[in-house]
C-alpha cells in the first residue's frame, strides 16, 4: 500500500482543490517499492512518476552537451565538416530541427536504437539504422572522453586539438541523420526524396498568386491585412490555376510531393485547363475565389467540373497529413505582403498597396 503524506495539513483561503493530490512523499508500507510489471498499470504509474524528473534531467544535461560540441563545431573550417545536402531533400519546416545544432531528438533516436528499441513509425527500418546508430554512440562517448580530459587540463581556447574527434563524431552524426532522414521522408510522403524540394518553388508562386488575385480584383488589401479565412482556401486554388497556366516556369505541381498522391487528378486538371480560353479561365478564378460554382445552373458544366476537382484537391490539404505545413507556409507567404509601418502607404509616398503590386514583372 502506497502511503501520502500531503504537501499542506488543511486548506487555504486561496488554496485549490488540486491540492489534495500534490504529495511531497511517496512511501511505501514494507520493505520495497513495486516492481515495474506491465500487466500491473499501478506499478507503471508509479515508477513514471519517479523517473520522470530524472529523465528530463537526462535530456536536458544532453542538450547541453550538444551545445557544447556544435560550439567547437562552428570553430572548424567548412572543408572538415562532412556535407549534409541531403537536408535539402526536406521542407523548410522539417529543416528547422536539423539546422545550425546537433538535435538532441536525432540523438535520443540514435541511443534508442542502439539500447534495442525501436521508433514509433518506422519499426520497419530498425535493423537499417542499428549499425549508423551504434557508431554514432561510440562516436558521442569518444568525443565526451575527449572533452574531459581536455577539460582537467585547460578550459581555455582554442580546441583544434578536439578538431579530430568532432570531425569523427561530425561523420558518425551526418551518416545516421541522412539514413533516418531519407526513411523518414519515405514514411511520411509515401515516396523515395528527391535532389531537390520544391516547397520554395511553391512558396514563390503562392506568392506570386496572392499578388495577381489582388491586381485581378479576386480579393483586396484589407481581405489581405485582416488576413481574412477564405484566403486561406482560395489562394491554393488560385495557385493550381497559376501554375498550369500563368507561371509556368517554376514549381511542377505534378511532381511536387504535396500533389503526388493525386498525380492523376492533377494531370486531368492541367489538360482541361490547356483548352480554356482567358475569359473561361477569368471565369473560374472568380469560381474558385468566391467558393461559387457548386450549385450554380448558370456555370458550364467544364468549367463546374474544374472547380470541383481543383477545390477537392486543395481543400484535401486543409485536413490532412500536410494540414500543418501548408499552414505555416501560407502564413509565411501572407507576412510578406502585410503592410507594417516599414512598407505602410506613408513610407512609400503615400501610393496604395494595390497600386504597388502591379509593377512585378511576374504578372
Amino acid at each position: 500500500m502506497v502511503n501520502l503524506r500531503p504537501h499542506r495539513t488543511r486548506a487555504t483561503p486561496n488554496g485549490s482543490i488540486s491540492e489534495i493530490f500534490d504529495y511531497a512523499d511517496w512511501k511505501i508500507k514494507g520493505e520495497r517499492a513495486p516492481v515495474l510489471m506491465e500487466t500491473r498499470p499501478l506499478t507503471l504509474f508509479y515508477h513514471s512518476e519517479r523517473m520522470h524528473q530524472s529523465i528530463e534531467k537526462v535530456h536536458q544535461y544532453q542538450r547541453v552537451l550538444l551545445e557544447a560540441i556544435y560550439i567547437v563545431f562552428s570553430e572548424m573550417d567548412a572543408c572538415q565538416k562532412t556535407p549534409k545536402e541531403y537536408r535539402q531533400e526536406l521542407s523548410p519546416e522539417d529543416r528547422i530541427e536539423l539546422e545550425n545544432r546537433f538535435s538532441e531528438n536525432v540523438m535520443f533516436a540514435a541511443q534508442a536504437l542502439h539500447g534495442g528499441y525501436r521508433i514509433r513509425g518506422i519499426e520497419q527500418y530498425t535493423f537499417d539504422l542499428v549499425a549508423e546508430a551504434r557508431a554514432l554512440c561510440e562516436a558521442k562517448e569518444s568525443l565526451r572522453f575527449a572533452f574531459r580530459n581536455r577539460i582537467v587540463s585547460s578550459a581555455a581556447p582554442p580546441h583544434t586539438d578536439l578538431f579530430p574527434f568532432v570531425q569523427k563524431f561530425d561523420q558518425a552524426w551526418t551518416a545516421f541523420e541522412r539514413k533516418m532522414c531519407r526513411i523518414y521522408y519515405t514514411v511520411k510522403y509515401d515516396t523515395a526524396p528527391g535532389g531537390v524540394d520544391q516547397t520554395d518553388l511553391f512558396e514563390v508562386l503562392m506568392s506570386e498568386t496572392i499578388i495577381r488575385a489582388i491586381c485581378k480584383g479576386y480579393h483586396d488589401c484589407e481581405q489581405l491585412q485582416s488576413l481574412d479565412p477564405i484566403l486561406m482556401f482560395s489562394i491554393p486554388r488560385l495557385a493550381i490555376v497559376g501554375g498550369f497556366v500563368h507561371f509556368t516556369g517554376g514549381v511542377d505541381l505534378l511532381e511536387f510531393r504535396w500533389f503526388k498522391a493525386r498525380r492523376t487528378e492533377m494531370a486531368y486538371v492541367r489538360d482541361k485547363m490547356s483548352l480554356l480560353s482567358e475569359p473561361q479561365v477569368a471565369e473560374l478564378e472568380t469560381m474558385l475565389s468566391q467558393n461559387k460554382g457548386r450549385d450554380d445552373e448558370d456555370t458550364p458544366i467544364g468549367l463546374l467540373d474544374l472547380f470541383r476537382k481543383i477545390c477537392a484537391i486543395t481543400d484535401d490539404l486543409q485536413g490532412g497529413r500536410m494540414a500543418k505545413e501548408i499552414n505555416a507556409l501560407m502564413h509565411r507567404v501572407f507576412k510578406m505582403h502585410l503592410v507594417t509601418p516599414q512598407n505602410s502607404p506613408e513610407h512609400d509616398g503615400g501610393v496604395p498597396l494595390d497600386r504597388q503590386l502591379p509593377v512585378r514583372s511576374a504578372i
